[in-house]
């Protein structure tokens, strides 16, 4: 296993999807790959997983946010539906690609994913309506494309502009998280949505 790792270190930009793949069996477990190794090799090579994925999951982000505001939030043109009456939006990078699918309109559900060469990596489901008058979703989008990059799943903590206010609320990280997001017009809440996803393997 130690061999294997540090043979494919260096070909990350390569292969992104084996090295991902090759990081999370090892961070997963570290009981099965400390036997395989002397206890300084083996933090050595813990510490080095920890630092590509960290650099991976950094330039990830980056693409998801891109993304992101190139399709929903961005009133980016829908691709081909997946499903009968589905809104669909892909957009692609080099080995990444990212897919956003939703049915409904005024209720609505639907996923948005991540593949890197062509194996989903993350992914994100959410369900929400429209509770009240005065709904705007120009306005909701104008919320998520400030999508933060420390929490990059739906728009920031809070967002407003004139009598409209976007808050949203999570718990977790990039790995494995859920959260709720709220719309108030004149301080009456008209629109809620949840979420929640993580890594897939």
């Amino acid at each position: 296993m130690g061999e294997y790792t540090l043979r494919y270190l260096p070909l990350a930009e390569q292969d992104l999807s084996e090295i991902m793949n090759c990081i999370q069996n090892n961070l997963e477990n570290p009981i099965a790959a400390e036997n395989t190794l002397s206890k300084r090799d083996f933090d050595l090579k813990i510490a080095t997983l920890h630092r590509l994925r960290n650099k991976m999951d950094k330039k990830l982000i980056e693409f998801l946010i891109k993304a992101k505001r190139k399709t929903y939030a961005g009133k980016g043109s829908e691709t081909a539906s997946s499903r009968e009456k589905s809104h669909d939006l892909v957009y692609r990078e080099n080995n990444f690609m990212y897919y956003d699918t939703y049915l409904g309109g005024e209720k609505f559900a639907g996923e948005e994913a991540l593949w890197i060469a062509d194996n989903p990596y993350w992914s994100m489901n959410y369900i929400g309506r429209v509770t009240g008058e005065n709904f705007n979703v120009d306005f909701l989008k104008e919320a998520l494309l400030n999508v933060p990059f420390e929490k990059p799943f739906r728009g920031p903590e809070k967002y407003e502009d004139g009598r409209y206010e976007y808050k949203c609320s999570i718990n977790g990280n990039f790995d494995w998280f859920q959260g709720k997001e709220i719309i108030s017009f004149c301080g009456k809440e008209v629109y809620e949505c949840y979420f929640h996803g993580g890594l897939i393997k």
